[in-house]
């Protein structure tokens, strides 16, 4: 059965399960196996070192429509920055500020449908990080 995820900034065909089942091998052997759930989610394209959203709702990044954020992974820079900032929304504006090179206006229009998204992504950085050694 052909399956086609739409929704991916170029659409991405999935002849039969195999392939995504590779897929998905092929990020959790990158990422960790805390993108097992992402991996799945057409929203989220991996392309190396970053993973681009898809938004719901585009958004304007340098004057011009986003239909997509590109996120990198969180530095530990990137998560000090965040002890300086009251408020878990704060927060997670400042980590997309960090991680997704758009200004913190811009991050504000960001809405709730796509923050869902990113959570999703800050959820699964968290659970691949005791993987690494790491106690966050």
């Amino acid at each position: 059965m052909k399956e086609v995820f739409e929704g991916i900034a170029h659409a991405v065909d999935f002849p039969d399960d195999a392939d995504l089942q590779a897929r998905v091998a092929t990020i959790i052997a990158q990422w960790g196996d805390g993108f097992e759930k992402v991996a799945r989610n057409p929203r989220f394209e991996f392309d190396g070192d970053v993973i681009r959203i898809r938004l719901w709702k585009p958004i304007k990044v340098a004057g011009e429509d986003a239909d997509e954020l590109t996120m990198r992974e969180p530095s530990l820079d990137d998560l000090q920055k965040l002890d300086s900032v009251r408020g878990a929304i704060a927060q997670t504006r400042r980590l997309i500020v960090s991680t997704c090179s758009v200004t913190d206006r811009e991050a504000g229009l960001i809405g709730l449908r796509d923050m869902t998204l990113i959570g999703l992504l800050t959820e699964a950085f968290t659970a691949a990080a005791p993987a690494t050694g790491s106690t966050l």
